[in-house]
């Protein structure tokens, strides 16, 4: 009852790491299972049913936000990328980049944000089209032309570079600024806030967590220093823990916290007649409500 909304929640786009974990822990022991030539083959099958399985769940079934979120709706999108990536492998001499054929990516890619309430449900076939896109731009590259220059453009290089960040920020901040304001749909005002407390934090942790991490003259320095920040979050927990059972009052009796006996609380569960109340009064009221009325 007093969960927050959705929308409030600044860890709520966790699940997407989480499925993304979960094809990385799978995708080895399709490798190892299949012959190389035929692994194109189990991917582009798997694609193909699964794409149609969670289409069926969500148009037919009507299962929509478990859909959503599910590991095998979103399985579909990995296996494009691994087509992609098997199609570079072997053809890494011959790729010689199509500026029409990457057109075609970005209109597909910019067409789904733009059209994608008229797909339907997503993901199901609705994601096939930006995946679409962007298999075409990365197995087709533009090397000149208009496509090209703007993909390299140094902006979206940079942008590109520091887009997990991008993504890691996004949300928190977006969900602690509308609790803050109460409102689902940022002001304009907001919105300019949300963008530059989103781009100062993602550029602070790509250079100096992402960046850093990478350089290998700063392993040592980088290990040391999370190790001291590791142990600093954990001792100031253990403090905070021993603060709060010093200073946090014994609790009331259980006649003061809970309106009955919870051994006889129908709650999900049938305790005799379910009955509250004086057993012997002639009188009987009807409460209409939720549980907490009740």
């Amino acid at each position: 009852y007093f969960a927050p909304a959705n929308h409030e929640q600044p860890l709520l786009h966790t699940w997407s790491l989480a499925v993304e974990i979960q094809f990385y822990l799978l995708a080895p022991f399709a490798v190892l299972v299949f012959p190389l030539r035929s692994l194109k083959w189990f991917f582009a099958m798997a694609l193909v049913g699964l794409t149609a399985v969670a289409e069926y769940r969500l148009r037919y079934v009507g299962i929509e936000q478990a859909t959503y979120y599910s590991l095998y709706a979103r399985l579909p999108e990995f296996f494009a990328g691994s087509l992609a990536a098997l199609y570079m492998r072997h053809n890494q001499h011959r790729i010689s980049g199509s500026e029409w054929v990457a057109c075609v990516g970005l209109v597909l890619i910019s067409l789904s944000a733009i059209a994608q309430p008229l797909l339907g449900p997503f993901p199901g076939v609705a994601a096939l089209m930006p995946v679409a896109g962007s298999v075409l731009l990365l197995t087709q590259p533009a090397t000149k032309g208009m496509i090209c220059r703007l993909l390299n453009s140094s902006v979206l290089v940079w942008v590109g570079a520091i887009s997990y960040s991008l993504y890691i920020w996004h949300w928190p901040v977006l969900a602690f600024l509308r609790y803050y304001t109460g409102a689902e749909v940022l002001n304009f005002g907001f919105s300019l806030l949300f963008i530059g407390v989103t781009l100062a934090l993602s550029v602070a942790s790509y250079y100096l967590i992402e960046q850093g991490f990478r350089a290998k003259r700063a392993i040592k320095k980088q290990v040391l220093l999370w190790g001291v920040l590791v142990s600093g979050v954990l001792g100031t927990s253990q403090v905070m823990a021993k603060v709060n059972e010093i200073f946090t009052p014994e609790l009331l009796p259980i006649e003061y916290r809970r309106y009955a006996d919870p051994a006889t609380i129908c709650h999900g569960k049938v305790v005799g007649e379910c009955l509250r109340g004086d057993l012997s009064s002639e009188h009987e009221i009807l409460v209409l409500g939720d549980s907490h009325a009740a």
